[in-house]
């Protein structure tokens, strides 16, 4: 292994290349090698100074493990993913090598063995599929439903997100409607074959009460969203939050707390305009849905073409500047860009 090893940092809220040594290898330390590196909207948010509540910069991560320690759940070379929701100490994910230390049950749910034969460029998509995977698991604990087939189901926000969870909605059967506020998003979906074009709306084009469940899957849920989504919602329908909201935020004319609803996976039932409906909140993923969405995209290909969201592979070297382009809002882009990970540059003494 290498002396020193590269890593973008934030400091002062700018993305800095970073030469740094490499700690020695202990008992209590795991040393993963990325391969490929999700940019993820979050780590952007971190960048801006606008994420709060959590840190985890880079984890969109595919790799192997290069030092276990004395974790006898992995060995070198086992192929890993990293779920950013258990808490252990490591380094940025945009890095040639990443140390990741914690108690040895936490690294174990942290850092996941990856099965399957798929191209890393798709298991790099692990994580936030997971994530659009517990919002329909956390729908169907809701409603208390094994299958949505036959149900109709708008979500707001056309990003990744939106992206995703329309990809599970419509392969657990339901028929699914993405909205966005702009056609950038919208086209880019239709130019890429994800969805078909009567399946993609713009925010106010559709607004009968047709849908049973609304999902605010936009970057911000603000009040905008929340009117657009009781507008589009069946009586008795549900509004399932995943998206951003910020603490104190509550409904319309109401004081009902959406970032508790959201962040507590809550269930609350809601009058409001002289309409019945529900408000339930989806947070984070777990182990579980990391393990299920590996089979999905290993046995489900074609319900899930996750190759056709990437736009860029870019090199380490190029990260910096494509990570401050996008904060400042220089640079929009529709899709997935992966950061490839070259160790060629290292310094080895």
């Amino acid at each position: 292994m290498n002396s020193f090893f590269r890593v973008i940092e934030l400091r002062s809220g700018e993305p800095v290349l970073t030469l740094k040594r490499c700690p020695e290898p202990t008992e209590d330390l795991i040393i993963i090698r990325p391969f490929l590196v999700g940019i993820c909207r979050s780590d952007i948010k971190e960048i801006q100074g606008i994420r709060k509540h959590r840190s985890d910069f880079g984890h969109e991560v595919i790799g192997r493990i290069e030092w276990a320690g004395k974790l006898q759940s992995h060995l070198k070379g086992d192929l890993v993913c990293i779920n950013p929701n258990i808490a252990i100490s490591r380094n940025s994910g945009f890095a040639e090598l990443i140390f990741a230390r914690g108690e040895p049950a936490l690294l174990s749910k942290a850092i996941l063995r990856v099965v399957g034969n798929s191209p890393v460029e798709t298991l790099v998509f692990i994580e936030p599929l997971s994530c659009a995977y517990h919002c329909i698991s956390s729908l169907r604990s809701h409603l208390k439903l094994t299958s949505l087939n036959g149900l109709s189901i708008g979500i707001i926000g056309a990003g990744m997100s939106g992206t995703l969870i329309g990809l599970v909605s419509k392969h657990a059967g339901a028929k699914v409607s993405v909205f966005n506020r702009t056609m950038g998003r919208l086209n880019f979906l239709q130019e890429r074959n994800v969805f078909v074009k009567n399946e993609l709306f713009l925010v106010g084009e559709q607004v009968s009460p047709t849908f049973d469940i609304v999902i605010a899957a936009t970057s911000n849920i603000d009040p905008a969203v929340m009117r657009f989504a009781e507008d589009m919602i069946k009586p008795n329908g549900l509004i399932l939050l995943f998206g951003g909201t910020t603490r104190g935020e509550v409904f319309p004319d109401t004081d009902l707390e959406l970032d508790r609803i959201r962040r507590q996976q809550e269930l609350m039932i809601v009058r409001h305009h002289d309409k019945e409906f529900r408000i339930g909140g989806t947070y984070e993923s777990n182990s579980f849905d990391f393990v299920a969405v590996m089979n999905y995209i290993e046995e489900f290909p074609q319900y899930y073409p996750l190759n056709r969201l990437i736009t860029q592979i870019i090199s380490l070297d190029q990260a910096p500047q494509m990570l401050a382009e996008m904060a400042e809002l220089q640079y929009i882009n529709y899709g997935k860009i992966l950061v490839k990970i070259d160790l060629g540059n290292s310094a080895t003494t």
